[in-house]
């Protein structure tokens, strides 16, 4: 697993992929936007975000914390498209692909990616960041017809990310790194000796 080269000051001040795919300015390949239009970078802001809760109940100091906040999900956007395409067949990306093309998909599928994170999290006695908020019924229909699809059953029931032991290490790796990382730019050590920090994966 390649680690961050990028100084993670740039990290903080780039422009969000997520942003510029949705918007279209700028071409992304297939796998790229399924992940950001299915919002699978919304598991990356949740375990962000735990994880500066986590640092700030373990005493770690502000500027630390404050690092790892407003570190983007938008750097693990790559990351999590390639692991996609990795694990779909190229008629399948197409599939994907195609659905998020539609508008009322795009709109939707961020909503009900959280929705199956905090499913997820209560599945596996994990207490969930926020409650997942019901789907209406729009929503409700979004996600089942692209359960139906291949690419869907793969993706979501499947579950590219959330069964794949392989991929979670990947992530696991990268948020890792970014923790020393902060450790550094930030100048601090361990706030509470013997409790040291835990990424919340």
């Amino acid at each position: 697993m390649k680690t961050m080269t990028a100084p993670l000051v740039a990290l903080l001040t780039m422009n969000s992929t997520a942003s510029a795919a949705s918007t279209g300015d700028t071409p992304v390949d297939a796998p790229t936007r399924i992940v950001v239009n299915s919002g699978y970078h919304e598991l990356v802001q949740v375990v962000l975000q735990n994880a500066a809760d986590n640092a700030g109940k373990n005493g770690e100091s502000e500027a630390f914390v404050g690092c790892i906040k407003n570190v983007q999900a938008a750097h693990f956007v790559p990351l999590m498209a390639k692991l996609v395409a990795e694990q779909m067949e190229p008629a399948e990306i197409d599939e994907a692909d195609r659905f998020f093309t539609v508008p009322a998909a795009q709109t939707a599928s961020a909503k009900v990616a959280r929705y199956l994170i905090a499913d997820y999290q209560e599945k596996k006695g994990m207490a969930p960041h926020r409650p997942a908020q019901e789907l209406t019924q729009d929503e409700q229909q979004v996600m089942d017809r692209f359960l139906q699809t291949n690419a869907g059953a793969k993706i979501y029931a499947k579950g590219v990310f959330f069964s794949s032991s392989a991929a979670l290490d990947a992530l696991a790796r990268e948020i890792r790194q970014i923790s020393a990382d902060c450790r550094r730019l930030s100048g601090t050590q361990r706030a509470m000796p013997g409790r040291p920090f835990r990424w919340p994966l």
